[in-house]
């Protein structure tokens, strides 16, 4: 399995294969799914060193990171929820973005007219403080009452 390791930008900054020599590797790798909650944690420990020579890969790697991994042909992007660094290797317990989703609290929203939907993501902040625009709206025409 490769992971991508995501600096907070979600720019890929590194990556993590067992199979291929140069690049960092993983050890003591724990992957659960909780089905009834559609929920994963992803748990491993990063060697910082190969054949006695620091890693330069480990050195990008720290708390504000994200991991994305692709198990059996299903991405998953893991936040970090434990860090630990020492000077041979880093310790990381992960949950899955959609965890962190499912404890986000969201404050009821309404309108008593029909909308569109570009509307209710302005009224809403939902675009507020990312790089995400609306381009080609195949709804725009459309209003709904929600």
């Amino acid at each position: 399995m490769q992971i991508s390791v995501l600096n907070n930008y979600f720019k890929k900054i590194a990556f993590i294969n067992n199979n291929i020599e140069k690049m960092l590797h993983y050890t003591n790798d724990a992957w659960h799914d909780n089905l009834d909650n559609w929920t994963t944690t992803f748990d491993f420990i990063i060697p910082k060193w190969y054949d006695g020579e620091l890693h330069e890969d480990s050195l990008l790697i720290d708390d504000s990171c994200y991991f994305l991994a692709n198990k059996k042909g299903r991405y998953e992007l893991f936040t970090i929820f434990d860090y630990t660094a020492n000077d041979y290797e880093i310790t990381v317990q992960c949950n899955s973005a959609s965890t962190e989703l499912a404890k986000e609290d969201a404050k009821a929203f309404s309108s008593t007219t029909p909308q569109p939907l570009v509307w209710y993501a302005q009224q809403m902040g939902l675009l507020n403080f990312t790089f995400i625009t609306i381009g080609t709206n195949e709804l725009s025409n459309k209003t709904m009452k929600l």
